[in-house]
């Protein structure tokens, strides 16, 4: 992100434009940013933090605090220098200043119709990070197939942010147990509810292995093992239990 060269001796509307009229908190040079403060007065926009990035308009001219200032909503605005047309600007992190790139939060302020000239058209304002959290994201309101590839990396995502339950593939376990008759448990120490069987082989006999048998369908997981409520005589046999560890 690079600043966008500001002349304030150039800054004005430069073709039909919509306006909005604000009391100044604070002094502002034609063509800064403003945001509207709590206090209804108008404050310098900068894209540093969500609260200041609420952007209302950019000022026609320079005003003093305590006085009134037309701001440009919608509209050609001039004065500026080094814009590749047809590109996007954005509030910049440096106090009213407009940016080729995003800020620390991304406020699209318009786009460049020539090298001098923007077309103010505000929109995606204050979406900095932090300010949504995931209490605010209804579940399965943003699918996979809504983002593009490579749209989160690594880096974006915190440490511990993401749990093994909101992991589609969990993380795959092997246990070794010794066979038990029909109905009886299986004991598993690290297997809990809500934890996924995969697999359940039965290699017979445990003393001199001969043949493998695919017993998943006699099993389910349950706390501290697997439960079988009938099924094959497995106890002069080896288990291998395969599991997706989620919990």
């Amino acid at each position: 992100m690079a600043d966008i060269t500001r002349t304030k001796a150039d800054a004005r509307p430069t073709n039909d434009y919509q306006s909005i009229e604000i009391v100044m908190d604070v002094a502002v040079e034609a063509g800064q940013w403003v945001y509207v403060k709590s206090n209804g007065k108008g404050a310098i926009a900068d894209a540093s933090a969500a609260g200041t990035a609420l952007v209302a308009g950019i000022a026609t001219m320079d005003c003093p605090a305590g006085r009134a200032v037309a701001l440009v909503t919608l509209g050609k605005f001039g004065g500026f220098d080094g814009m590749t047309p047809g590109t996007f600007v954005y509030l910049s992190d440096t106090v009213g200043e407009t940016a080729d790139g995003v800020g620390t939060v991304t406020c699209i302020v318009g786009w460049a119709v020539s090298a001098t000239d923007i077309m103010v058209s505000i929109r995606g304002s204050a979406v900095g990070a932090g300010s949504i959290g995931a209490a605010e994201i209804a579940p399965d309101a943003v699918t996979a197939s809504e983002l593009a590839n490579n749209a989160v990396d690594a880096a974006a995502i915190a440490a511990a942010a993401v749990t093994k339950t909101k992991l589609a593939g969990g993380f795959l376990k092997v246990a070794l147990a010794a066979g038990t008759a029909s109905g009886t448990d299986v004991t598993v120490a690290a297997i809990a509810v809500g934890d996924e069987l995969v697999s359940v082989l039965s290699f017979a006999t445990a003393a001199a292995i001969a043949t493998v048998a695919d017993r998943t369908a006699e099993y389910a997981i349950q706390a501290g093992g697997l439960d079988k409520t009938a099924g094959t005589n497995e106890t002069s046999n080896q288990l291998v239990i395969i599991y997706l560890d989620l919990t």
